[in-house]
């Protein structure tokens, strides 16, 4: 059963990331009760660590759940941004130097003549 995310996370409006792990659990329900998709309210997630569980979304009176319950349905994650390292002189220094040294047909530096 197709799961439909609803409501704005706190967590995400102050800039963290919200992963949604599941979009699909598996149930089994009456015909008669069969819904087009599943409700998820993503509005209860505030801050880093918090989590939907697929036990804790509100299934049709007849349903059963088939899929784990404690399956992690979304959740929140720190949003960390990668910097590249700066090279240190010490390595810009040693690449300079790689690149001007003059090469054989070998690609070997040639030796001092």
């Amino acid at each position: 059963m197709p799961l439909s995310f609803s409501g704005e996370a706190p967590a995400e409006k102050a800039g963290h990331i919200l992963v949604k792990a599941l979009h699909a659990v598996e149930i089994e329900v009456a015909p008669q009760d069969l819904p087009h998709d599943l409700p998820v309210d993503i509005s209860k997630l505030e801050k880093v660590g918090d989590h939907i569980l697929a036990s804790q979304i509100k299934l049709p009176a007849s349903a059963t759940l088939l899929s784990h319950g404690e399956e992690t349905v979304v959740s929140v994650t720190a949003f960390v941004e990668e910097k590249e390292p700066t090279p240190t002189s010490e390595e810009v220094k040693s690449e300079s130097a790689e690149k001007s040294a003059p090469l054989d047909a070998n690609g070997e530096e040639k030796a001092a003549e």
